[in-house]
């Protein structure tokens, strides 16, 4: 069973699935029921669900015998794309009012089930919602299969994309168009407008899923070579269309929404030339229709693809200057040409978004994440980025921004924490000065103390790893300000101190006397509140423990040999307790021993 739902092919994008193997039968056969599913927003969860379900019944009677456990027409309903006519054939769609009478005849609720079913639509648009954007003008229609248990539970088996492009869309499409130029000869202003509210609804469904995928020549479907044709025809009938006078803005719409779909399409599938063509059609409309932002829009990703940038950052300025393009299609342009690199075109265009949108702390957030996603890693690559971020978020005006409000403090934190995550890729990556200037920022948007301890402890260790003591104690500083008695700022204390001490030369004045009294206060703090709780992770604490025993001992023996015998002894005392806290007993044992023969 498992082989066949890993291998068997199913036709069009499943979102989910699930299988089921006590299902309710219909006259002993396995049945799934079809709902469909119209969602208008996922931001507000409206969505609206067809009552008039409908079956599909596999072509066997159901069994659970071994010999049937592999057989794909007993525990699958749907073989009406089956490539066998003579499959294809044998499927037993079942209408509504038979199918509910036949759940009747079995004794179930048939009521019940409906509610169940509309609970089922209702949790899956709620779990489906999550991080979906807002989009006005989305919409989409999902295929449910559902399936019964013996239980009498509503199971949902797979959620369908049910509203994908077809060439009979392209025909209707064209059938729609032929009669509001047909109104429009015989004057009909109100049949007119009933024809171009079909037009665009249909041209609205095209051009939502204008999704392809890319064969191997980089050609397009038929279905979009349909399309082609018809907006030609559309230019051509309009040239020589007899249209009252004022009327032409009607078909000019409607060749304007084709050539953007078309536009769109070729963009989807690698052919910015043609793409960029249908760009040029739209510019040579009325300017009510010429100048709209999804034109510059699409304008600019042709440019992109062409590595035109010239030409891309001038279409970029001109969105950004463009007082009905949104917020959400101003991030896009720019998340398209920072993909590109293209540093030098975002500085005036990042002042001028921040300009605009000067009222919007959750803008200046987006901001940030779409410059500092633009790039797959860090490095090289990300400098530009990165630079840019700082810019815009170091900004005086946006700081008081972000400190106003429930807003700019909810945004304030998105910025922390996309500052804070950049600078810790950039310290695994040991690229510490690019980590240290992020974590800088980010020091700057922390409002807890937790998180402004924490963000000055990975400061200084970013300075400790660039050899710059000074500047790692200043943080350090800032840290135990911020969180008094942090054990973590201590352990960075004592890295600091230890390097300034090794790192110094045979000559430099080291202070062992305050490097044992660190040691020591460290060691009678672990004796009183147990190794457990002083370094408080069990996974690292033997290194941990290894790392100040190994330390206390190099230390002790440096006092030594400097003739600070005093403090020599209270490192090495400090030494075996950390130890004697060892878990592992072979390594406290060799660690004991090695404390009470000392080589100096």
């Amino acid at each position: 069973m498992e082989a066949i739902v890993c291998h068997r092919a199913a036709p069009g994008d499943r979102i989910a699935q699930a299988c089921v193997r006590r299902p309710v039968l219909f006259q002993g056969r396995k049945v799934d029921f079809r709902l469909y599913l119209a969602v208008r927003s996922f931001e507000g969860r409206e969505a609206y669900l067809f009552r008039r379900f409908y079956g599909r019944v596999a072509n066997n009677v159901y069994s659970l015998e071994p010999d049937q456990a592999h057989d794909h027409h007993t525990h699958f309903t749907v073989s009406c794309y089956d490539p066998d006519e003579a499959v294809r054939s044998q499927q037993l769609m079942v209408p509504y009012d038979d199918l509910v009478a036949e759940l009747e005849s079995q004794g179930l609720d048939v009521a019940g089930i409906k509610s169940q079913l509309h609970d089922l639509a209702h949790n899956l648009l709620a779990a489906g919602s999550y991080q979906i954007g807002s989009w006005p003008r989305s919409r989409a229609v999902y295929g449910l299969d559902v399936l019964l248990e013996q239980g009498r539970a509503a199971r949902l088996r797979a959620v369908v994309d049910a509203s994908e492009p077809a060439e009979g869309d392209v025909e209707q499409l064209r059938s729609a168009v032929m009669a509001v130029l047909a109104a429009g000869k015989d004057g009909s202003a109100s049949s007119a407008e009933a024809d171009v509210q079909d037009v665009l609804h249909i041209t609205s469904k095209l051009w939502n899923k204008c999704v392809e995928t890319k064969d191997p020549n980089g050609k397009a479907p038929r279905w979009q070579l349909q399309l082609r044709q018809l907006a030609s025809d559309l230019l051509s009938m309009l040239k020589e269309a007899e249209l009252p006078a004022g009327w032409l803005t009607v078909p000019f719409k409607l060749y304007f929404q084709m050539l953007r779909l078309m536009a769109a399409a070729y963009l989807k599938i690698g052919n910015a030339a043609l793409a960029l063509q249908c760009v040029q059609g739209q510019r040579m409309l009325p300017p009510r229709l010429a100048e709209q932002c999804s034109v510059q829009y699409q304008a600019l990703q042709s440019f992109l693809q062409l590595d035109r940038i010239q030409d891309a950052e001038k279409e970029l300025q001109a969105i950004l200057s463009n007082q009905d393009a949104s917020k959400a299609l101003c991030l896009d342009a720019l998340s398209a040409v920072s993909k590109q690199h293209c540093t030098s075109a975002l500085h005036s265009a990042i002042d001028m978004v921040l300009n605009r949108f000067t009222d919007d702390p959750a803008f200046v957030c987006s901001l940030a994440n779409v410059l500092l996603s633009s790039v797959d890693k860090v490095g090289a690559e990300s400098e530009g980025a990165d630079q840019l971020t700082l810019m815009a978020v170091g900004k005086e005006a946006v700081l008081n921004l972000l400190n106003n409000g429930d807003a700019g403090a909810r945004a304030k934190e998105g910025i922390f924490s996309l500052l804070w995550n950049r600078g810790t890729e950039h310290f695994q990556a040991k690229a510490y000065s690019a980590a240290a200037d992020m974590y800088a920022a980010a020091l700057l948007y922390a409002t807890a103390d937790g998180d402004k301890a924490q963000t000055a402890r990975q400061l200084a260790l970013c300075h400790l790893g660039a050899d710059q003591s000074s500047k790692s104690l200043d943080y350090v500083a800032i840290a135990e300000k911020s969180q008094p008695g942090g054990i973590s700022t201590a352990f960075i204390r004592f890295k600091v101190a230890t390097q300034e001490a090794y790192s110094a030369g045979a000559s430099a004045v080291v202070n062992y006397i305050e490097l044992s009294d660190y040691f020591n206060q460290a060691s009678r703090h672990m004796a009183e509140v147990g190794a457990a709780h002083f370094f408080g992770d069990d996974d690292g604490r033997p290194r941990d423990l290894e790392w100040f025993a190994t330390m206390a001992w190099n230390t002790g023996r440096e006092a030594g040999l400097a003739g600070d015998f005093m403090s020599s002894a209270v490192l090495f005392g400090a030494c075996a307790d950390f130890y004697s806290a060892h878990p592992v007993k072979d390594v406290a044992n060799c660690g004991r021993q090695k404390v009470r023969d000392p080589v100096i």
